[in-house]
């Protein structure tokens, strides 16, 4: 498989959970099975990875998303927090949550920032379930993917 420029095991080009370079053996299964079980968590609309560009590596979204702009967005949030961070003396970004009137999105930076890992859920969702599992895929997100 072609490699995009960027952390080792990164995906040429962006996986949609569910097609078949997920379903061989490697680090694209692997994404997969993480990307599936987060989102067979209740409440949860969808997930995705983002690289520092904002484009998307691996994604599952509902239909009508916009991947490129959802990930391009996410990734804007979290250069934006780590700035802010910076600002204030207070490294190491690793999560932020943003909860609006109908659903709530978590967001972990993956590698110090070098890639972010984002999950939307409604508010039947569990924010406290979501977070300990979105956490706990952030940090096999990255060493499937090596950052």
């Amino acid at each position: 498989m072609e490699k995009r420029s960027g952390p080792k095991n990164w995906p040429a080009a962006p996986l949609e959970v569910g097609s078949p370079r997920l379903t061989e053996e490697g680090p694209a299964a692997r994404i997969g099975g993480i990307l599936q079980r987060l989102s067979s968590l209740p409440g949860v609309r969808g997930v995705a990875i983002a690289d520092h560009a904002g484009l998307p590596v691996a994604s599952e979204l509902p239909g009508g998303a916009k991947v490129l702009e959802v990930t391009a967005m996410t990734t804007l949030a979290l250069q934006s927090c780590s700035s802010v961070l910076r600002n204030l003396t207070a490294e190491g970004l690793e999560t932020i949550m943003i909860e609006g009137a109908t659903s709530t999105i978590v967001i972990h930076a993956l590698g110090q920032g070098q890639l972010g890992l984002f999950c939307v859920l409604d508010k039947t969702g569990s924010v406290g379930l979501v977070w300990l599992e979105s956490r706990r895929c952030a940090r096999e997100l990255e060493e499937v993917l090596g950052v």
